[in-house]
C-alpha cells in the first residue's frame, strides 16, 4: 500500500510503521524468548517468562502498534477507494 498508494498521507505512513514496529518487536520477543526460556525445561517455561516484564510490555507495545497500523491503513484505503 505504502509503495501502491496514489496519495501520501501521514495516516499511510503511521500505519505502515505500526506494522513494521510489530514485526521488529516480535522478532526482539523471539530473541528474548531463545535467549532466556530454551535454557530451562519445558515444564519451567511459564515461570521464566514470569520473571520477563519487558516480554510482556513488548506484548502489549506490539498489540497496540499493530491495531493502530491497520486501522491507520484501513482508514487510507477506504478513503483512495470509497
Amino acid at each position: 500500500w505504502l509503495v501502491k498508494s496514489t496519495s501520501k498521507t501521514l495516516l499511510l505512513y503511521l500505519g505502515t510503521f505500526g506494522v513494521i514496529l510489530e514485526s521488529l518487536l516480535g522478532l526482539f520477543r523471539n530473541f528474548l524468548f531463545l535467549k532466556n526460556v530454551l535454557v530451562y525445561p519445558p515444564e519451567y517455561w511459564y515461570l521464566a517468562l514470569s520473571g520477563l516484564k519487558v516480554f510482556f510490555l513488548t506484548q502489549i507495545l506490539g498489540n497496540i502498534s499493530i491495531a493502530l497500523g491497520f486501522f491507520f491503513l484501513y482508514r487510507v484505503y477506504h478513503k483512495e477507494n470509497g
